[in-house]
């Protein structure tokens, strides 16, 4: 038998020497035994012998022939066979340098602005950057080329975890809209108590669960789906001082007199009080339903004799002819937040939708224990929705804005925007507050 040096040191990766392999070869094919028997001896696949065979037969190896002691095809470890191959080892790839790199930066550059890259994609682009390399190749091979060189990069095929808008967002365009906030609110004298910002936020009858816990170990985990898919469309509003708006509730149905769901809100029946409701046939909010906004909750929170100044996001419902004239004729001076910076530029974003439907969930959890095969009713979700805005604590409401970054305290504009603006502290911002202005932030 063939006497082969075997290299101790630890390596990950292992290579037959062309020795090894004739040696192995004499086996099935010279002394006729089975193929899969020998492969089993020497734990590799029988696949692999045969590959082994062919490569003899065709003289492909050329250089193999010559020099013995070149390590060959890569294969599993069998023992006292093998030898280890240097770290960074394998098959040079058959792309150039300059696309290897050109590759590299594109895939980055993707994934820096939350792009999904697939390996189509990746195809398609090496076939732009570099047609005199792909010509003629087939789409099958590029992919296992490409497939190979993001192994290297350390890169798998991950499920998303997150999901946004634009989350690379422009840091100076965000100090610009809060300049002009700040801005805008000294220029129109409005008090801190008439700063307000309003949104709507979707909320589902039945919240589904993504957790659970269950036994370790387990190789499914089920999670049964939600008896409801009905939803709502929620209009939540909050001032700078604390002040929260009543909740206005948009269920789904037909927005007419004679419907029942209609009817059943302007009833009241088991709805609770100091909430507004309204009706739209997907649950969405629009131009009727904004109008009804301003004179159910808006007109009647507001000081009428003050201007108040409300930021809103760019949803179309709010940008109207007909909502604008409402909200003039009511001394009110809307601002809407560029699109694609809600995230960040909305208060009611930032932190307070998170939290108020965390405890919307909390009750849903309770109705659940006594009425698990149930669906709940629109009474539920409403009283849900009351007790879950009325346990949001006022501290929250009074960071929103310093959180959003146009104020650093709950009656101060920032510091750095105060100086970039050129603009002084309004003394309504003191008035409200009940205490002497801050000497620094002026």
């Amino acid at each position: 038998m063939t006497t082969l040096e075997v290299s101790t040191t630890k390596k990950t990766r292992y290579t037959y020497l062309l020795a090894a392999k004739r040696s192995i070869l004499t086996e099935p094919y010279a002394k006729l035994r089975s193929v899969k028997r020998v492969a089993r001896k020497y734990n590799v696949q029988p696949n692999q012998l045969r590959k082994w065979k062919r490569h003899f037969e065709n003289d492909v190896d050329g250089a193999l022939l010559v020099d013995p002691t070149i390590p060959s095809c890569s294969v599993k470890h069998a023992k006292g066979f093998v030898v280890t191959r240097e770290t960074g080892g394998g098959r040079k790839s058959k792309f150039s340098d300059e696309l290897i790199a050109a590759l590299r930066t594109f895939f980055e550059n993707s994934r820096d602005e939350d792009f999904s890259v697939s390996l189509r994609l990746m195809v398609a682009q090496a076939k732009l950057l570099s047609p005199v390399a792909t010509d003629g190749v087939s789409s099958r091979a590029i992919e296992s080329r490409i497939y190979r060189l993001l192994q290297k990069w350390d890169v798998t095929w991950r499920r998303g975890t997150h999901k946004a808008q634009n989350t690379r967002h422009d840091i100076e365009k965000e100090r610009e809209f809060h300049s002009y906030v700040q801005q805008k609110i000294k220029l129109l004298g409005v008090d801190c108590c008439n700063v307000y910002n309003a949104d709507e936020t979707n909320m589902y009858f039945s919240p589904q669960p993504t957790s659970t816990y269950a036994p370790r170990g387990s190789k499914t985990v089920s999670i049964r789906g939600a008896d409801s898919s009905s939803r709502c469309t929620i209009m939540l509003g909050v001032s700078m001082t604390g002040k929260k708006l009543p909740p206005f509730v948009i269920f789904k149905g037909k927005n007419v007199r004679t419907g029942h769901i209609k009817r059943e809100i302007t009833r009241r029946d088991g709805y609770p009080e100091g909430m507004e409701f309204g009706v739209q046939e997907k649950a969405w909010m629009d131009e009727e339903l904004m109008l009804e906004w301003i004179d159910k909750v808006w007109k009647p929170s507001k000081e009428h004799d003050k201007i108040a100044y409300l930021i809103l996001d760019e949803c179309r419902s709010h940008m109207t002819a007909d909502v604008r004239k409402a909200f003039a004729d009511c001394n009110t001076e809307v601002d809407l937040i560029p699109g694609g910076y809600t995230s960040t530029l909305q208060p009611l974003d930032v932190g307070l939708n998170k939290p108020f439907k965390g405890y919307v969930s909390d009750n849903f959890t309770d109705w659940l224990i006594n009425n698990r095969n149930m669906k709940p009713s629109r009474q539920d979700v409403s009283g849900w929705i009351d007790n879950g805005w009325n346990r949001v604590p006022e501290q929250i409401v009074l960071n929103l804005f310093r959180g959003s970054g146009y104020f650093k305290s709950n009656h101060s504009l920032a510091e750095d925007d105060m100086e970039s603006s050129e603009c002084e502290m309004p003394d309504c911002l003191v008035d409200c507050s009940g205490g002497e202005e801050d000497e620094e932030s002026t």
